[in-house]
């Protein structure tokens, strides 16, 4: 049959006079002695290579003749590769059919003959990319991106690809990249610098603007869908937070820049870097969803400043951004423990992202030999031994695989047949030879080193800047440099993109660019950066401006020209500024102190002032920014001490003092600023004395009398930048003295007033009304004053237009409007102060509104519980990214809360999870009893509602340990709570017979405190009167014993409750009342009815812990009361 087969085959494709011989047995020996060059070879015919030796190895053909060819690649059965079993041609079959653009090559010549440095990836039948060996982590990378596609509000997950140079992470994720876009995806793909020649976070923005410009010139659906979500997201007066780096995002949403609209930037650093992320966030919601899926690619992510790091961290935390996989690759030998990456990686753990982390080694032999036969289109069993060399010089080495195998066919030991269309190779010579080099960078030092003095030239300006390349194919010698390209580009080393031209990897520029000189490099830097300024226009000159700085500042030692020194200072402070206005503070700090080290102390002298001054003083913040704090306090001495006035240095002042309260240092600011405020005239006491508050008071009411809201409107702005810097500080010192010093916030709020009256209205001038109000009430007592001022600070904010001063003012008069709003009326405004303050960048006060917001949508029962537990959940991922301490409030809010849901810790009900804020702490040593505080009403609300009046005596006793030791001068919606809580608790106590001595509590004069608060209380907030008459049901039945007084009252209790619909007190008066019936009157079935109608209550709240309890009361209502108190 062996015979048959060779004689029907070689017959087939011999000459024509030898067609018709016979099939014999005889012919068929007679064929096999004819000599082998009677007969057509199947190459010659044409046929593929790879088909000819499958066919040759399936023949069974003799040692040495391959195809009517004798090569030293095959010179034995065994180099050959003999098939052993069927599985072995199907699986040589099977790789030829699925790539047939490699294996089924016709003609007379081969790609590979061209080009024999190939990618690893290969093309598929399904039209996708798969790399060799890596196979699994390609097939995770696509299950991630399915898993992202419908992931709208789940938590992010976000994949890492980590290994050294050149073992395949880019390549990995362009694949993920491909199988995105052919799915239906998008990508935004951004590969940062080795060098960090260009701003990292401005890599990032060009990206995206690409995108929007990708979409702008996309399918009309699918931009109107895209702009209507931007606008509804953003609103077109906020695009210019980020339009002004991302002009096709502007055109995208229809709104002017900055620079033509009337957009105000007056916010400080920390706000406006706040306010960036929160527009981030928000274009990504708009731009990554269900029908718009988006795959961020981040390459070489150990080159970024940590402002690109914290877009990932804000990305992953926020779960409104649809769907999103965000990808990023980095050198793990390039990031050790401190670096600012594994800090990130802790972050997300931490916050409980989801991370795939794929980390890639180096290739397997099988694997090699997979590559070397890919590349030179050959069956994998026809090169083992040649991969065997590769992989025993490379190490499995992807880059350096591919690398060897060029430099084989360089130095002639890998030899290309055109004649028989397959490669050669002398594998004795191969095994016996030394090794070019023992790694891939020495191979390439080894390659570049081995080019012609002209292009290694070329080569070396490339190195310093890529961009600059296509600089030089457009400059005067554009003929010789295009010539010097084409060969760059022959030689594998550079590559054109859409963009322009780039190294066909980062470590052929590393390595041309370590090979030069320092002195060299410098001068090459030197000549780049002049011919990139000189050449450049205005608008040129601002697009490209953080490349020029870069390559100026790698050789600023050889400009000697004060003139020219001066120049580059102010394009320092332009790419600064640049950086600073997308929040990019790492770099923005680079720049301005390069800035500020190619001026002199006589810079501080001459007509370099201001520019010595505006470096300075914008360099200090940006330190401030990062957390250098002894590097901005050394900038802000140099200010201090070189300034030549007051308003030169009051910025400088200000840095300090935030620089103090950031550290913690909160006294240490507020001496600071109280001596800042002393230069400018205005003296304060660092730790007035009550007599002190009322003098201020008094005098600031000395101001106001007879003035109306339209008196203050008629003052007109204050334009003395002294003193708005002064009103300023007031309100930055006001939020520490809040925390450390209250008296003084007082004082503070009064002179805020008085500054107003004396000067006239600025920004601050809402805050300072809010907060006088406050002090009124709080100090003076004087409530409906206080309201009224108040009301005044929310009218100036519309009136000045200052809506970042809102989530400020809410928080100073959130415990004023208690007293005479109703909680639930406040809901909506304490929730968009949260939205405000998100927008505008103060994250300090919109997470301390959400707080307040939380405590009284719980307080009030006027959200669902299983919505509020949303919103919390939602603010605490918030917290928890911005490292804020409010999150040591918020935590006992969201165990409060599972507790009424049936998820209590041990099944107790007033267990609050001990506070565990991630690291995150509050500023302050007096904030931690401001938390515990209110851990402690959380507990006596859990107590009250479930009965549980053993914790409660001690939670009392916390309470009162806690006022003794933090005396507070008034009362605060907190105390409100407690003392309704407390008034009920007491009266229960009272009714199950505690022993009043035992405990050393009057728990009745308590019950009676409570009352006679909330008849004063009653007179000013309609919200107040069903609590004070459930008080009074409750102490007319336990105290009074007067069961006739009592009933009524129980009914206006919960008809008053649900008038103004706060359910959950409706349905706890409904329990208090059915446990009355039941006692008092021994009313078992009305008891029941009760019982049930507080069941529903519950339900409609969401407190299905309360529900299981009403049906163990409904069910046990023939059981003696007094083991229901047990």
């Amino acid at each position: 049959a062996t015979a048959r087969r060779r004689y029907s085959l070689q017959s087939s494709f011999g000459r024509e006079d030898e067609a018709s011989t016979s099939t014999s047995s005889a012919d068929s020996s007679k064929r096999q002695k004819m000599d082998h060059s009677s007969v057509a070879s199947l190459r010659d015919l044409g046929f593929p290579p790879s088909l000819c030796i499958l066919i040759s190895k399936l023949l069974d053909v003799s040692d040495t003749f391959v195809g009517g060819y004798v090569h030293p690649s095959l010179n034995s059965a065994t180099r050959l590769g003999k098939y052993r079993d069927v599985a072995q041609v199907e699986k040589d079959l099977l790789l030829i059919k699925r790539r047939p653009d490699e294996y089924l090559v016709f003609g007379s010549s081969s790609p590979a003959a061209e080009s024999p440095l190939r990618n690893m990836s290969t093309p598929s039948s399904g039209g996708g990319g798969c790399l060799l060996g890596r196979e699994r982590d390609i097939q995770q990378l696509q299950d991630a991106y399915q898993r992202s596609i419908g992931r709208s509000n789940a938590s992010r997950e976000v994949v890492f690809i980590s290994g050294g140079a050149g073992v395949g992470k880019s390549t990995l994720a362009e694949q993920l990249c491909r199988y995105a876009e052919a799915n239906g995806g998008n990508v935004v793909r951004c590969a940062f610098d080795d060098l960090r020649q260009v701003q990292p976070m401005s890599v990032v923005l060009s990206a995206f603007n690409g995108h929007c410009r990708k979409v702008l010139n996309g399918d009309q659906l699918t931009k109107e869908r895209i702009r209507s979500q931007l606008k509804s997201l953003m609103g077109s007066k906020n695009a210019h937070v980020l339009g002004d780096q991302m002009p096709y995002l502007l055109e995208l949403i229809g709104a002017p820049s900055s620079r033509t609209s009337n957009a105000s930037d007056d916010v400080d650093a920390s706000a406006a870097s706040n306010r960036f992320m929160w527009f981030f966030r928000l274009f990504l919601r708009g731009i990554a969803t269900p029908d718009h899926p988006l795959c961020l690619c981040l390459d070489d992510l150990h080159c970024v400043t940590k402002d690109v790091l914290d877009i990932i961290c804000a990305l992953s935390a926020d779960t409104n951004v649809g769907s999103l996989l965000i990808a990023g690759c980095y050198r793990d030998t390039e990031t050790g423990p401190d670096h600012a990456l594994q800090n990130t990686l802790t972050d997300l753990e931490r916050n409980k992202v989801s991370i795939l982390h794929i980390s890639l080694s180096n290739l397997s032999t099988e694997t090699v030999n997979m590559v070397v036969a890919q590349t030179l289109q050959m069956q994998p069993g026809s090169t083992k031994e040649l991969g065997n060399v590769v992989y025993a010089e490379s190490g499995g080495h992807c880059l350096f695989v591919q690398q060897l195998i060029n430099t084989l066919k360089q130095e002639g030991q890998l030899v290309y047949s055109a004649n028989d269309r397959i490669w050669t190779w002398d594998i004795k010579a191969l095994q016996s030879r030394d090794s070019i080099t023992d790694n891939c960078v020495s191979l390439m030092k080894r390659k570049v080193l081995g080019l012609g003095n002209e292009l290694q030239s070329f080569l070396k300006k490339a190195a310093c800047l890529p961009d600059y390349i296509t600089f030089l194919a457009a400059s005067d010698e554009s003929i010789s440099n295009v010539l010097l390209l084409e060969s760059a580009i022959r030689e594998g080393l550079i590559s054109k993109t859409p963009d322009g031209f780039k190294f066909t990897h980062s470590l052929f520029q590393s390595v041309i660019y370590s090979s030069i000189p320092e002195t060299e490099r410098k001068v090459l830097h030197l000549g780049i950066g002049r011919d990139l300024w000189s050449h450049s226009s205005v608008e040129e000159l601002e697009a490209s401006i953080y490349i020029v700085v870069d390559q100026l500042r790698r050789c600023a030692d050889l400009m000697m020209d004060p003139d020219e020194r001066a120049e580059y200072a102010n394009l320092c402070l332009m790419a600064g500024e640049k950086a600073t206005k997308i929040s990019a503070f790492p770099s923005s700090c680079e720049y301005f102190l390069q800035g500020t080290s190619m001026l002199s102390e006589g810079d501080w002298k001459n007509q370099n002032y201001d520019l010595n001054l505006r470096l300075h003083t914008a360099c200090a913040e940006a330190q401030n920014m990062i957390g250098d704090y002894d590097g901005s306090f050394i900038t802000v001495n140099d200010v201090l001490e070189n300034g030549r006035s007051l308003k030169d240095k009051l910025q400088a002042y200000t840095t300090l003092i935030m620089s103090l309260g950031s550290q913690g240092k909160m006294m240490q600011a507020i001496e600071a600023g109280l001596d800042t405020l002393s230069m400018i005239g205005l003296k304060l006491p660092l730790h007035p004395t009550q007599e002190d508050v009322r003098t201020a008071l008094r005098e600031t009411r000395a101001l106001l009398v007879n003035k109306s809201y339209s008196d203050i409107t008629a003052f007109g702005l204050m334009t003395d930048p002294v003193t708005l810097g002064a009103t300023h500080i007031l309100t930055i010192l006001s939020r520490y003295a809040y925390v450390c010093n209250p008296k003084l916030m007082h004082v503070l709020a009064c002179h805020q007033v008085k500054y107003t009256c004396e000067f006239g209205l600025s920004k601050d001038s809402p805050y300072g009304f809010a907060a006088f109000g406050n002090c009124l009430g709080h100090a003076d007592g004087s409530i409906t004053k206080a309201l009224n001022y108040g009301k005044w600070a929310l009218a100036l904010l519309d009136a000045l237009n200052v809506r970042s001063m809102v989530p400020r003012c809410t928080t100073a008069l959130s415990d004023l409007f208690s007293y005479i709003e109703g909680s639930q009326s406040r809901l909506q405004s304490q929730m968009m102060a949260v939205e405000v303050g998100l927008r505008g960048g103060d994250v300090e006060s919109a997470l301390t509104c959400a707080n307040i917001y939380l405590f009284t949508a719980l307080q009030t029962g006027g959200r669902p519980l299983d919505s509020l537990t949303t919103e919390v959940s939602r603010y605490i991922k918030e917290m928890t990214l911005r490292k804020h301490y409010a999150i040591a409030v918020a935590i006992p809010i969201r165990q409060a809360l599972q507790n009424f849901q049936s998820v209590s810790i041990d099944g107790d009900p007033t267990i609050i999870t001990p506070l565990n804020s991630g690291g995150v702490g509050p500023p302050g040593r007096n904030k931690r009893g401001i938390v515990l505080y209110r851990e402690y009403i959380l507990r006596l609300m859990l107590a009250c509602f479930f009965r549980k009046y053993d914790e409660a005596k001690t939670i009392i006793k916390q309470c009162d340990e806690f006022h003794k030791t933090n005396k507070f001068e008034s009362i605060s919606s907190q105390d409100v709570e407690e003392s309704f809580l407390v008034g009920i608790i007491c009266t229960s106590i009272i009714e199950n017979c505690f022993d009043e001595e035992e405990d050393g509590i009057d728990y009745a004069q308590r019950a009676l405190d409570a009352t006679k608060k909330f008849e004063e209380w009653a007179k000013n907030g309609p919200h107040f009167q069903h609590r004070l008459a459930l008080l009074q049901a409750q102490v007319a039945f336990s105290i009074e014993r007067d069961h006739e007084k009592a009933a009524p009252l129980y009914e206006e209790a919960i008809r008053l409750a649900e008038e103004h619909a706060f359910v959950h007190e409706q349905a706890l008066a409904c329990e208090l009342s059915a446990f009355y019936e039941r006692k008092a009157h021994v009313d078992f079935p009305k008891a029941r009815q009760i019982f049930q109608v507080a069941r529903k209550l519950y339900g409609a709240w969401g407190a299905t812990a309360k529900v299981t309890d009403m049906d163990e009361m409904i069910d046990s209502c023939d059981v003696p009361l007094s083991s229901l108190w047990a």
